[in-house]
């Protein structure tokens, strides 16, 4: 549990510089209908990841329940913001390729 909590912390870096390069806000504005989202919030949210991942990683072993918010959390971001947005509405999502390539296959 611990390594998978260490690796999913490892790749935030990459999706904090994905982001923005793929034009996210715009994405989340006219796909998601997300107006008042901004960039700070997405920080935030990125944040709480991070920090929900190092205390995963820390007491996993101990409290499984609690290491898996992690791969759950995973499964809800890949599946329902960027798998099926970019299904339904035949757009892409800035996010398809990591969600497929890395969240779902570490989640599961």
């Amino acid at each position: 549990m611990n390594i998978f909590c260490g690796f999913r912390f490892s790749l935030m870096p990459f999706i904090f510089l994905k982001k923005p390069s793929l034009n996210w806000k715009h994405w989340s504005e006219t796909t998601l209908g997300l107006i008042t989202l901004s960039w700070t919030d997405f920080f935030v949210a990125n944040a709480a990841v991070i920090i929900t991942g190092i205390c995963g990683g820390m007491v996993g072993w101990k409290l499984p329940c609690f290491a898996l918010i992690l791969p759950a959390l995973q499964l809800i971001n890949g599946i329902e913001f960027h798998i099926l947005p970019t299904i339904i509405q035949r757009r892409f999502s800035p996010g398809v390729l990591t969600a497929i390539l890395l969240f779902l296959p570490i989640a599961i």
